[in-house]
């Protein structure tokens, strides 16, 4: 199976696996704070509380903690000391939107500006290929 087969076949069965549950979850509670721009002990609360939800599966990979919460259709991704846009955080979640599913992004830092619009950019790209991936699977 190719890079973008896997990455289809992942992002398939999330949408499989969420269609059902996401109008009860439809309800955009919004961005954790109310601009983008937040104080390092900010960026420690809520990568702590957020570690600490019931369910959430936390894993290290390319310079960022991923903490995964099922039960809010979400993954939260933190940068690692060692992220250029250190520390700052990005929320992705699948959320309802006038009867279609998508992808609800919210973030905030506490270092670089500059490296976190980059960082975001990255984000904004990754969003697309897996919106193609998924679009080419559903025409084959």
């Amino acid at each position: 199976m190719t890079a973008t087969q896997v990455r289809f076949v992942l992002l398939a069965a999330l949408v499989l696996a969420v269609a059902a549950s996401v109008p009860a979850r439809a309800a955009d509670d919004g961005p954790r704070f109310p601009g983008d721009r937040i104080m390092p002990a900010q960026w420690q609360a809520y990568l702590d509380e957020t570690r600490a939800k019931p369910g959430a599966r936390v894993s290290e990979a390319v310079n960022q903690i991923i903490v995964d919460v099922p039960a809010e259709l979400a993954v939260y991704l933190f940068t690692a000391r060692a992220h250029p846009a250190y520390p700052a955080v990005v929320r992705r979640r699948v959320v309802l939107r006038d009867g279609s599913i998508g992808v609800d992004r919210s973030g905030h830092h506490a270092g670089d500006r500059a490296a976190f619009a980059a960082w975001w950019r990255r984000l904004d790209d990754l969003e697309r290929q897996m919106t193609d991936d998924l679009e080419w699977g559903a025409r084959r």
